[in-house]
């Protein structure tokens, strides 16, 4: 029993004395090794794109809705509702009965008299980028960089043939609708093909309105488009 006691522990003090000389060396070795320097990355803070951080929210400046005068939208109205009345009802007084053609044509004037009135009511929009108006669903926005001129006109009925969306006779597009006074804001416009347009917009206050885009072009007159070499030969003029 002693002679198998002193082999084993003669074997676990060289284990032990083993184990204590890698851990030495261990450490050691680590001693002789150059200090890693971590270098923490400061964290940078994201810097938005330059196109980005040019672009502004767009903000309402001014708004005004033109409507027709009471007296137009009612004498409308009630035309094609006695129009779309008789249609229906006419077909039974005679025949006690009603047929497709004049179910279709009070179906038909019913559609007319909601377009009309559509087109009774022009709205204006002046934002910090560009100017809007028009019908509801037909309307038209121009950006101040396409905007070459703006000023108040007097037109006459003629001029255009009516109400709505026109073009007259100088290939100058009108929206307008009735009681504005024949008064309306001009505008003219460089188009991505470098062709001057003209449009006119009836309004409330005309001369608020173009004050208001005449200071925005005042503002960003180098970044507006300039005309071509076609486009400044002589007897091209802006008309007014």
């Amino acid at each position: 029993m002693g002679s198998l006691t002193a082999p084993l522990r003669s074997r676990l003090i060289y284990l032990f004395a083993r184990s204590i000389l890698k851990i030495k060396r261990g450490i050691d070795m680590k001693k002789q090794e150059p200090s890693k320097i971590i270098q923490l990355k400061s964290r940078q803070r994201r810097t938005p794109d330059t196109q980005e951080s040019k672009e502004e929210v767009e903000r309402v400046e001014y708004e005004e809705t033109l409507t027709a005068p009471l007296w137009v939208r009612a004498g409308v109205f009630s035309f094609f509702s006695l129009l779309i009345a008789f249609f229906l009802i006419y077909p039974f007084v005679s025949e006690g009965t009603s047929d497709a053609a004049h179910l279709f044509l009070a179906i038909v004037f019913t559609l007319v008299l909601w377009v009309l009135q559509i087109f009774m009511s022009l709205k204006v929009t002046i934002t910090n980028k560009g100017v809007q108006f028009g019908f509801y669903f037909f309307s038209r926005k121009i950006l101040y960089q396409d905007i070459l001129d703006c000023s108040v006109i007097r037109y006459r009925v003629t001029d255009f043939l009516g109400w709505g969306i026109r073009r007259g006779g100088d290939d100058c597009t009108m929206y307008n609708v009735p009681g504005d006074q024949q008064i309306a804001v001009k505008l003219l416009v460089m188009d991505d093909e470098h062709k001057r347009k003209e449009f006119a917009f009836s309004a409330k206050r005309p001369q608020v309105i173009c004050k208001k885009i005449q200071a925005h072009l005042f503002d960003g007159r180098d970044q507006r488009k300039t005309p071509t070499a076609d486009a400044d030969k002589p007897g091209v003029s802006r008309s007014h």
